[in-house]
């Protein structure tokens, strides 16, 4: 068993941290493995090392990596956490190219326009990913927060309403 195989065994098990050497290493055994540098960002995504994720993602899409519209909108997720909304703009409109009606992805839109101030843009993606999957917690709690930012309590309390219905109640 590969370093890669390795990890994805550690990643379904749970084990993120643990998967984490054994994806470094399938990078550098395999530098031109395009799936290994995905996994690699996507492990050090899920434990919150955005900044170091981000490159990741460059190497897997520059690759051709075979999901690259999560690729895409991994990194613009990633880069908007790390203070470059700007820079994530283009990568999330190249996955909502391929996956248009991806709540996700329209959420993750959502935010990225939020942080640019583009308040109304961002009201419309996130009732675009509501409308999409209207289960998404955190986007009924992102719009709540837009909505109240804006003078609207009303709306923005039946948003955080819902948001708890879904178990994103903060």
């Amino acid at each position: 068993m590969g370093p890669l195989d390795e990890a994805m065994t550690l990643r379904a098990q749970g084990q993120l941290l643990a998967a984490l050497p054994h994806l470094q290493r399938a990078t550098q055994e395999e530098p031109q493995n395009a799936e290994a540098w995905y996994w690699f960002a996507v492990t050090q995504d899920n434990l919150g090392m955005e900044s170091t994720a981000v490159p990741c993602y460059r190497e897997a899409l520059r690759l051709g990596c075979r999901e690259d519209a999560d690729a895409h909108a991994c990194l613009a997720s990633s880069l908007q956490k790390t203070w470059n909304a700007a820079g994530g703009l283009g990568h999330i409109l190249r996955a909502l190219r391929k996956a248009p009606d991806h709540a996700l992805y329209r959420f993750i839109h959502a935010n990225i326009l939020a942080d640019l101030r583009r308040w109304h843009e961002a009201e419309a993606e996130y009732r675009a990913a509501l409308r999409i999957d209207p289960s998404l917690g955190v986007a009924w709690h992102a719009l709540g927060q837009l909505l109240g930012a804006s003078g609207r309590q009303h709306e923005a309390w039946e948003a955080y309403e819902t948001a708890y219905r879904y178990g994103q109640g903060y």
